[in-house]
Formats: C-alpha cells, sequence, structure tokens
C-alpha cells in the first residue's frame, strides 16, 4: 500500500497534521455539569441526632445517559467530620469513564470556599469519588456566619469527565472501544457450534442465539418468545446489504467494527433497529470525525433524522465556523430548501 493510500484515510480535521504512513487519533465524548446542593436547617440538631447520611437528587450532564449524585455522611464519632462522595448508579453507562470532580462550599459572599478536587477513573470495583475530612463539624460552627448563611449548607459540585474513547489508525481503520466486550470471534460463521441461522436476502450466517441475545434486546425478545424465528431456529432479514449485516455480526461477535469508517452512515440504522447502543455510539464518533466543509451538510442532515442531538450540534457548530466553505459545497442547497434545518442552524448561532 502507498503512503498516498494510508494518507486518504486519515481524518478531514487533521490531514494538514499527519504526515506519516503510521498513525492513530485517540478520542472520546467530553461532558461537563455542575450541581448546588442546599441543606436548609443544618444546624437545627446536633451531629449525633442527624441522620448518618444525607443523599442529594440526581443530576446529568446534557445528553449523556449517566446519573450522578451526592452523599454527605456525618460521622458520629469524636471528630465530626463531614465526608462528601459523588456517586452513580449507572454502572454500565459510566464504564471507561474518567475525569475530576470538584466539590465547594458556597460562603455567604457567594465565593467558593474549602474547594477540593479529585481525579477519577472507573476500572471497575466503582466506590465513587471519595472526599474524606471534607471539613469538620466545628469548622462550620466557628465560621457559620461564611459557611452557613441563613443556617445553610450549600454545596456546589462541578464535573469534567470523557469516556467511550475511540482509536483510529491506517493499520485497519478501525474504531476500537476503550473498554470492549468478550471476543467470540472464534465462534464467528461456526457452523459445528451454530444453533441458528441468519438469512440476508438469501445468503445464510450460521449464529448462536445466546450471543445474539447478550449483545441484542430485540434478539433476545425474539429467542426468548415462541416467535417463529424461534421455532424455526432461522432468521430472515431482507432490509439490511449483506456486506453492512457481516459488519453487524462482526460487532456483535467481537466488539470491533473495521470498516467503520466506509460504512458508519449505513451501520448507524442497524444500530438503531436492533439496540446495539455501543456500535450506535461508535458509529457517532466516526461521523463525528469525518466533519469536513464537504461532509457537513450530510452528517447535519443525518443527525436531525435520527435526533443524534450532540452530532448535530457539532455540524452546526463546525458550519457556522467554516460557513463560506460549506456554502460552496453541492450539498448546501438541501440546506436552503429545507426551513427546519435552515432554522436550527441560525437558532444555534443565536
Amino acid at each position: 500500500m502507498s503512503n498516498m493510500n494510508v494518507l486518504s484515510n486519515i481524518p478531514a480535521s487533521h490531514a494538514d497534521i499527519i504526515r506519516t504512513a503510521n498513525w492513530c487519533c485517540t478520542k472520546g465524548e467530553v461532558f461537563q455539569c455542575r450541581f448546588t446542593w442546599i441543606i436548609h436547617d443544618f444546624l437545627l440538631n446536633e451531629p449525633r441526632m442527624r441522620p448518618s447520611k444525607l443523599q442529594s437528587s440526581r443530576f446529568s450532564a446534557r445528553d449523556d445517559s449517566c446519573e450522578w449524585m451526592l452523599d454527605l455522611r456525618i460521622r458520629k464519632d469524636c471528630s465530626n467530620w463531614l465526608d462528601i462522595t459523588v456517586s452513580s448508579n449507572s454502572d454500565s453507562s459510566r464504564q471507561g469513564t474518567a475525569g475530576h470532580a470538584t466539590v465547594s462550599l458556597i460562603a455567604s459572599s457567594n465565593k467558593k470556599s474549602n474547594t477540593r478536587r479529585e481525579n477519577f477513573l472507573d476500572g471497575g470495583g466503582w466506590n465513587g469519588i471519595n472526599f474524606e475530612n471534607f471539613i469538620g463539624y466545628n469548622t462550620l460552627i466557628a465560621e457559620k456566619d461564611q459557611l452557613l448563611p441563613n443556617g445553610e449548607l450549600r454545596i456546589y459540585c462541578k464535573l469534567s469527565y470523557n469516556r467511550d474513547v475511540i482509536n483510529v489508525s491506517n493499520h485497519s481503520a478501525a474504531f476500537v472501544k476503550s473498554n470492549p466486550m468478550p471476543d467470540f470471534e472464534k465462534l464467528l460463521n461456526d457452523e459445528e457450534t451454530c444453533d441458528v441461522i441468519i438469512d440476508i436476502n438469501g445468503k445464510k450466517y450460521p449464529a448462536h442465539k445466546t450471543i445474539l441475545a447478550a449483545r441484542s434486546p430485540v434478539f433476545k425478545a425474539m429467542f426468548k418468545h415462541n416467535m417463529t424465528e424461534n421455532q424455526r431456529n432461522c432468521v430472515e432479514i431482507k432490509d439490511i446489504d449483506e456486506k453492512i449485516f457481516e459488519e453487524v455480526l462482526r460487532y456483535i461477535y467481537t466488539g470491533k467494527v473495521t470498516k467503520l469508517q466506509d460504512m458508519a452512515f449505513e451501520l448507524m440504522p442497524v444500530a438503531d433497529k436492533y439496540i446495539l447502543s455501543e456500535l450506535k455510539d461508535m458509529c457517532f464518533n466516526s461521523m463525528k470525525a469525518l466533519l469536513s466543509s464537504k461532509t457537513a451538510v450530510k452528517i447535519f442532515k443525518y443527525a436531525d433524522s435520527y435526533n443524534l442531538r450532540s452530532l448535530k450540534r457539532a455540524a452546526i457548530t463546525y458550519i457556522l465556523a467554516n460557513l463560506q466553505k460549506v456554502q460552496k459545497s453541492d450539498d448546501w442547497n438541501e440546506i436552503t430548501s429545507r426551513p427546519d434545518l435552515m432554522l436550527s442552524i441560525l437558532n444555534h448561532r443565536g
């Protein structure tokens, strides 16, 4: 393979930077959220009379499914320390998350006080983000005019994190999740151990019900109930191209897609239909990485049709930042002929 062919797969956003035959881009979706928790009448009772633990309501970053909450633990020993923990009950959506959390008190002057920051990485065995010995109860009493305005304990939290890290490189043009699923590649197309046949427009693919059901809620429901597909051990699918399905099947068995850059637009509706959430995320990140003056309109329209808000915002942001170039693209007329799409851009700009 020539250097020119290799370099032709480089994301457009970095075409002017990468000049080597071998390269890799690593990126993840970045989220930020801020939360304020006000606890009224904090000094109403002595520490020993209070509940040992208080918990805030849930909060989340925009367009992220991971939900967070604050836990306040008031120790009832002689130290009377207050411990704060930033926790989450969204185990599946939090996996692979890395970032930092900042916790402060909001003083009477509305300025932040006692600020502390902790880095975190969810690599398993999640125990939350712990701020032990955050502040002593006696300190709060001594400085209550500043730290407890109107008797209220006001806690401010800021989270900044990324997850779903992906790699794209010249080696295989494959996007691989940072927390890959179990690899059943040896069972892919294994006719000896298969217990179901997937029929794609007449072409037969041997598969395993357990693996299909573990990956897709749609297949799980299909095989769980007394449906025709379960009785015949054959699933007929007529609305998917064979090459697209082969990539979907590869993803189901290995968690990898080798032709994602070329097939992201075709894979997305299949991922959506069979509720393959991580594959849908991979398609999302692939299309986001492909944003250029020539592709921005297509990606914007696609994001609008599938209600992909983050991708839609990214496309609009790119269009506005490169408006003159995008207006010269062949697809720009499709925007001017659609008042709803034009309005989305104007509202974003405003």
